[in-house]
């Protein structure tokens, strides 16, 4: 059990964890913080870094190398809090036999940015019922470079609403580069591919949007020229 400000901000080296690099659970507050700065863990079992079952009001990461590990990089699982804000920034995870990045159930304001996700079996990003409820909140990847993933993004929203945005971003050579998928009456996904770098070479479709059992799905494509 974890409450209050927890920052690991001196970095740290972790190589070869029995499971996770570093695993933390049932985080309580709505107040609580976790930060992760310039930390370096590579070859765990299971994620480099794994959140479950927790809440607080903001979660940092910056400036992270997660690689080589046997599950994802980072895993955030089951929030359970009111609206939060999560920033990954300048992260790098690579080579990790399943996804780089893998958020299930946030709801608040979601943003990475600036950060390599390359080589990662399963996929470079998963998103799974990621909410955006609050019309200012939204999720932002921006400046992201997704290659060589089994798949670049993953976008999976079964309840609720998400806006969720791609600018600034490269997503080639993956085995499909986006898929975004909402299920369900009464869920609504707004994906919005905007001003991207590239979306090429992916092996199967580049973008794949995909809506089921009475979803709504809103899709703006659109680079500008200039």
């Amino acid at each position: 059990c974890v409450t209050g400000v927890q920052t690991c901000a001196l970095p740290i080296y972790i190589s070869t964890a029995g499971v996770h690099g570093v695993g933390i659970d049932n985080v309580l507050g709505d107040t609580s913080v976790l930060r992760f700065f310039n930390d370096d863990i590579t070859t765990s079992t299971g994620d480099g870094i794994h959140i479950e079952d927790y809440e607080g009001e903001r979660f940092v990461f910056r400036g992270n190398t997660l690689t080589n590990n046997i599950d994802d990089g980072l895993q955030m699982l089951r929030y359970t809090g009111p609206d939060a804000e999560w920033f990954i920034e300048n992260h790098v995870s690579d080579g990790n036999v399943g996804a780089g990045i893998a958020i299930e159930g946030a709801n608040g304001e979601i943003l990475i940015a600036n950060s390599i996700v390359n080589d990662n079996s399963s996929s470079g990003i998963t998103l799974r019922d990621v909410n955006n409820t609050q019309d200012v909140n939204s999720t932002l990847i921006d400046n992201v470079t997704m290659t060589n993933n089994g798949n670049g993004l993953i976008n999976d929203l079964n309840v609720g609403f998400q806006e969720l945005n791609v600018t600034n971003s490269t997503i080639d050579g993956n085995g499909l580069g986006l898929l975004a998928t909402s299920t369900g009456l009464g869920t609504v996904l707004e994906l919005n591919v905007v001003d991207n770098v590239s979306i090429s070479n992916n092996q199967s479709d580049a973008i794949r949007g995909v809506v089921e059992q009475g979803a709504t799905l809103r899709f703006l494509l659109e680079n500008d020229p200039a």
